[in-house]
């Protein structure tokens, strides 16, 4: 399946430009097949580098022309959006007992803090 090229808005990113560098993907796809990961997060990474691929043109890769904390900050926004609506959705405690989805929420929040500190550092 070809997938048209993303539409340009403004504050987009140029898109990447290919390099001799390694795909991120697979790089991530042999960490999580030496930690024993469930195959289906495996699968996933290699449909969303296949999606990448079609989408872009490119593999993901380090020094792509891209700011990658830019990217990361703006996935993991959304990521923290779609969580909490999981747990809406699904009326998942926020805390106590069964609130291991919102502990993970939190660590993801972390995260998403670290990123944010770190592109204002180079900003």
């Amino acid at each position: 399946m070809t997938t048209s090229a993303p539409r340009h808005r403004p504050g987009d990113q140029a898109p990447p430009v290919p390099n001799d560098g390694p795909s991120v993907h697979d790089l991530v796809i042999a960490g999580l097949i030496e930690d024993r990961a469930p195959q289906a997060a495996v699968d996933l990474i290699r449909a969303r580098r296949q999606l990448g691929l079609e989408r872009y043109h490119s593999l993901l890769q380090a020094h792509n022309g891209r700011d990658a904390c830019q990217d990361a900050a703006e996935e993991l926004a959304d990521a923290l959006c779609y969580v909490r609506q999981i747990m809406a959705e699904r009326g998942m405690p926020e805390e106590g007992a069964g609130a291991g989805l919102a502990c993970a929420y939190a660590d993801l929040a972390e995260i998403f803090f670290l990123i944010l500190d770190l592109a204002h550092e180079r900003g």
